[in-house]
């Protein structure tokens, strides 16, 4: 969402026993839409002095623990040199590591929802022990650590889970603002391509809120205005359609305009802007030869 090259890194740690970490830093603003799997349980914890996230519409900052049961999708805002931690654990895993109880509430699958919890203990601890064992892990080459550690680690998380649980007795949860709803409707009017030029009064007319309603709503859910959305929306369709070019197919001037932009050379001023390069350059880089 944001300008400029993209640069990021994603560090996997599979542990074995139903459990893998997934680390990601990114210098850009990200949307994305996340899945997990049927039989998963996800958690979430910002890390580091990252700025807070945005789950679904609802902050997501240090304090805070996302809790994505199995089978959900997730919609995350990342903002600008966000880093994020997930705590991916196979469902019998936790069973195994309550042996035989009842699990925690946020941890029972039938919940069958994504919720963002108040709770910066549990966080802080969950945070600081997968952290702890990434370094071991990367300290140690890994394959001793990991053979011994995903089973501990389950129980370890089961166990706070339940301690916060019979401690607090409460999971209050974050909430989504109202504005989430209108930036979700003006989203998809630029998405699906309905609006094929940026216009403010079909997105008012679309969300029945006003400019200045749409706009705070983008800032607070996006980090930026609805018009650098909508444009981000359409540079990243000319994008696509240059990386999947076949050569003879069409030209730079033919997709810019297929994306709305008539001009080629303000076209390509935006698009170096929003991804560190020209245009030509993301053609001709991995341009497949026709069959």
């Amino acid at each position: 969402m944001s300008p400029g090259a993209f640069r990021g890194r994603f560090v996997t740690a599979f542990l074995g026993g139903g459990i893998s970490l997934h680390l990601e830093t990114a210098n850009r603003a990200l949307e994305q839409r996340v899945g997990c799997p049927d039989g998963m349980i996800s958690l979430g914890l910002v890390v580091g002095k990252s700025p807070s996230f945005r789950a679904n519409g609802v902050e997501l900052g240090r304090d805070r623990l996302l809790v994505t049961n199995p089978g959900c999708e997730l919609s995350l805002y990342s903002p600008a040199g966000g880093k994020i931690l997930a705590i991916c654990i196979e469902q019998w895993a936790l069973d195994r590591a309550a042996a035989g109880g009842e699990l925690p509430q946020p941890l029972d699958p039938s919940a069958g929802r994504i919720a963002v919890f108040q709770a910066p203990v549990l966080a802080a601890r969950l945070r600081g022990a997968s952290i702890d064992l990434l370094r071991a892990i990367r300290a140690r080459a890994g394959h001793a650590v990991r053979r011994n550690v995903a089973r501990p680690l389950a129980a370890a998380i089961e166990a706070e889970f339940a301690l916060h649980e019979a401690v607090l007795d409460q999971w209050p949860c974050g909430s989504r603002s109202g504005d989430y709803r209108t930036f979700m409707k003006a989203k998809d009017i630029m998405a699906t391509g309905a609006m094929t030029e940026f216009d403010y009064a079909r997105l008012s007319e679309a969300t029945s809120r006003s400019v200045r309603s749409i706009q705070s709503a983008f800032l607070k859910h996006a980090g930026t205005t609805p018009l650098r959305y909508f444009r981000a929306v359409k540079l990243t369709e000319a994008r696509r359609a240059l990386l999947s070019f076949r050569k003879g197919q069409k030209t730079v001037g033919d997709i810019a305009a297929e994306c709305g932009f008539w001009s080629h050379s303000r076209f390509a001023q935006l698009y170096k802007l929003q991804f560190g390069e020209l245009p030509s350059q993301t053609m001709y880089r991995k341009a497949p030869e026709p069959a």
